[in-house]
This record gives C-alpha cells, structure tokens and sequence, in this order.
C-alpha cells in the first residue's frame, strides 16, 4: 500500500508500514486532506468544527472569520462584546432569541433569567423540554459549572479551572473528567492517572486521540471521548457527543447539538432538524422551535 493513501477503515492512512488514525482533532490530515466530523484541514492538521485553527475558527468544515458582531463565535463562546449565541457573536441590545430577551453586552449575557453570564444561570438549552441541546453559557470564555445549582456560567480552562466545552483546557493542561477540572501540564491527574504530560496523563500515554482511557479520568485532551475504552473523537456531525459536566447535558460544537435518540452531533435549525440551544431555529424566519416535536418548523 502506498504511503499517505487510504486504509479501509474509515479515518485512517498508510503511514508506510501500518494503518494509524488520522482526521481527529489536532491529528494529521486524512488523504485529501479531509477531517471527520465535517473538521477543517489547516496545514496538514485536522481542527474541529468550533475549535480555533491558528487564525479563524472551524465551521462546519469551513474556516471562517470569528469573534466580530455578525460573525461566527471564537472557541469557548468567544466574541469582542456582544453575546455568542448558538454560534453567532450577537450586538449589545440584539435580541438573544425569543425565548432570551436582550443581549448585555457588559456581562454577556442575556435578560431573560438573566443568564449565559459570568455568575448567571446557564442558559437553558432546551426549555421546557423542547429540544435537544444542552445548557449553555452566552459570555466569552464561560462554561456551565459542574456541582452549582443551578448550574451557573464561570470561567473556564485555566489551572484548576473547570473545563470548556469539548475538554478544552489551555497551555497543554489535562481536562480530568474525575475532578471536572484543568490540571496544569507537568502537575498530577487524579490518581493513580499519573502527571499531566502535554494535554494527556499517566506522562501522556492516556487519555489522548487513540490512547486508552485513563479510568475514571477519561479522555483528557479536546473534542475526545472515551469510546469502548480507547479515545476517539466527538462532538463533530456524526461523531459521539462529547461528555458533559452538568447534570449529564451531551455537548457537540458548533453548529450542531446533540440528538438524544442516536447520541450523535446533528445539523440544527433548519426545517425538520434538531432545534437549537435555547430552543431556538436560527434558519427559520419565526425563529421559534415546535414544542410538540422539538424540531425546527
């Protein structure tokens, strides 16, 4: 077989001498360079759709502009003022959506509770129990806080910090799905998992994109889950929906949200799709989710 060609499982390669893994998040191109879970191929390296590549975001295979009123949200809900809504970096004062009332842009948040802000309730992801999508937080850099009840929006990814979505912790930390929390690179994972090791424990032979899970720790590093107790991706369309810190909400990236019925990432908000956080349908002109079906009219 031909070095850099297609193996017969799906998202692998021929390195030379054997099949590897490739198309994950952080991991190398697949031949074409293609991505699984509608990833971007930047530079010979797979992101994932809602991570930041090294100038943009991923969108749904696409780099695209992020961060500015109008544009795609940066990763972790990252946007220059405004409110990052389903995606979507909202004006100070531009409604959030029908079910969220205004956006703040002094907290990030929006009035309905209010909530999605720093210290806020997170928002409900699904009200009333129409729709899918977990609960979510509006503000730059926040992620609903596991154990707080309700669950409140708080910063995210820094040492001792809980993790963003996606298990996404900064300077090469560990996301330790047993403490809910960021371990510094170089400081000790949850027993017995070891040292944090550039993004995986046990000296980074764990938790990382085709390592073995580490126990109760799990998968470390982003947009990975452990799946029959090996890491694989997720959160991609597709993929297995990503492990979720609060009250068991399954997190997928943008733009999709989890399918409760498959545990797979879908496409919302379009007609007959998923609804969108918030319960929400972006590509509808109503805007408004059908709380019989929670699809999207």
């Amino acid at each position: 077989m031909t070095t850099g060609s297609s193996c017969s499982a799906a998202n692998t390669y021929c390195n030379g001498t054997s099949c590897v893994s490739c198309g994950g998040a952080n991991q190398i191109c697949c031949p074409g360079n293609t991505c699984a879970g509608d990833g971007c191929c930047v530079g010979g390296t797979c992101y994932a759709s809602g991570e930041n590549t090294p100038t943009e975001v991923c969108v749904a295979g696409a780099q695209v502009a992020c961060g500015a009123t109008g544009d795609a949200c940066c990763q972790n809900n990252t946007c220059a003022g405004g409110c990052c809504v389903d995606g979507t970096c909202r004006a100070n004062a531009a409604t959030c959506g029908p079910t969220l009332g205004a956006c703040n842009g002094g907290t990030g948040g929006c009035a309905t509770g209010p909530c999605g802000g720093n210290g806020q309730n997170c928002c409900v992801g699904n009200p009333g129990g129409v729709g899918t999508a977990a609960n979510f937080c509006t503000g730059s850099g926040l992620a609903c806080i596991p154990g707080t009840v309700p669950n409140k929006c708080g910063t995210c990814g820094g040492t001792g910090q809980p993790c963003c979505d996606g298990n996404i912790c900064t300077g090469g930390g560990c996301c330790d799905n047993s403490a809910k929390k960021c371990i510094a690179n170089g400081s000790a994972c949850t027993a017995p998992e070891g040292t944090c090791t550039n993004g995986g424990c046990l000296g980074g032979t764990c938790g990382e994109v085709g390592q073995a899970c580490c126990g109760a720790v799990g998968c470390t590093t982003e947009f990975m889950s452990c799946q029959a107790a090996t890491c694989a991706p997720c959160g991609g369309l597709g993929e297995a929906c990503c492990v979720g810190f609060t009250g068991g909400d399954e997190f997928c990236g943008e733009p999709y949200v989890c399918d409760k019925a498959t545990l797979k990432c879908a496409a919302c908000g379009a007609s007959g799709q998923d609804c969108c956080a918030g319960a929400l349908c972006p590509n509808d002109g109503a805007n408004l989710c059908n709380a019989a079906t929670g699809k999207c009219p």
